[in-house]
């Protein structure tokens, strides 16, 4: 599986100027998220 490092690939939405107040557009991107509950340590 390739692994793509959004950090280097989009530096312009991570690391925006500190000078100016600037509108980005973000582009669509897929995302997995795992929702659960209780302590992963102690539940089965």
């Amino acid at each position: 599986m390739e692994q793509i490092d959004y950090k280097k690939r989009l530096k312009h939405l991570f690391a925006p100027s500190t000078k100016q107040v600037e509108t980005v557009d973000v582009p669509k991107m897929n995302f997995l998220m795992v929702d659960g509950a209780g302590d992963p340590n102690t539940s089965q």
